[in-house]
């Protein structure tokens, strides 16, 4: 997981149905991106490119293991980051497909991306 401590990255998508990059925003300093990775074990779900100089700090996956247990509402907050500011098209997508599903009707934002971002995407 990396902190934007300086500079502007942008964060790009592929589109499925034109097969180009999409830039879905730009993060600043304050800004963090690899939550998903950190929180699902996934792979990453964008491509975060820098526009100029930054500056950026990165959490291991062994530190992020040691903060989470020692603040176990971390993951909450992270998570609930997720749910309100990842709005791209993919992810709504996803969302509002699994929400038709009858099974998974009311079951909550976190059953939801949990099985969102472990399920493997095909195009």
């Amino acid at each position: 997981m990396y902190y934007v401590a300086n500079g502007v990255c942008t964060v790009d998508i592929v589109d499925q149905a034109k097969k180009l990059n999409k830039n879905i925003r730009n993060l600043l300093p304050g800004d963090h991106f690899g939550e998903i990775g950190m929180i699902y074990g996934t792979p990453r779900t964008a491509t975060v490119l820098s526009k100029n100089y930054s500056t950026l700090a990165k959490m291991s996956l062994e530190i992020y293991h040691d903060l989470t247990t020692e603040y176990p509402t971390m993951v909450t907050a992270l998570k609930e980051h997720i749910y309100s500011r990842y709005d791209d098209p993919l992810t709504l997508f996803c969302k509002e497909s699994l929400e038709r599903i009858p099974y998974f009707q009311n079951i909550g934002n976190e059953a939801i991306y949990d099985v969102m971002f472990t399920l493997t995407k095909r195009f």
